[in-house]
């Protein structure tokens, strides 16, 4: 589905009154301009299946033609590696592009948060909460 079917459905579903409520992650240009080829730690937890503890990596590559981020996690546990791996396609929405998108497509923004306590949108923030109605139809 193209995101213009997506929020055409969306527009069409939403009554008079209604709200659009949603969160996506707000793209770090640090992170998008990491070595592909790097792991990180992502996470260490118990595993819950008394398995001793498990070691999530990540590598992330940023695809700039398709403004995907590829995350690729590696799972280890009980000092087995490699127990899992799985990838992950994220597509990046800047926060201006993603302003623009709604609004072409009949969204109001009516407040955009930088989580989901309601804090302030900066550039560090981890996500971009939005709340949106529609645009008053004029005729």
């Amino acid at each position: 589905m193209t995101l213009g079917r997506l929020f055409h459905r969306i527009i069409n579903h939403l009554d008079e009154g209604g709200r659009l409520v949603f969160d996506v992650f707000n793209p770090q240009v640090s992170l998008l301009a990491n070595d592909p080829n790097e792991r990180h730690e992502r996470a260490r937890y118990p595993d819950p299946d008394g398995r001793g503890e498990v070691v999530v990596e990540e590598t992330r590559e940023y695809l700039a033609d398709r403004q995907l981020v590829r995350s690729t996690r590696h799972y280890h546990v009980g000092g087995k590696r490699e127990v899992f791996v799985g990838s992950l396609d994220l597509r990046c929405f800047f926060p201006c592009e993603l302003d623009l998108i709604l609004e072409h497509f009949g969204f109001l923004i009516e407040a955009k948060y930088g989580d989901v306590d309601g804090g302030a949108i900066v550039g560090q923030s981890p996500k971009q909460v939005y709340v949106c109605s529609r645009l008053p139809v004029i005729e």
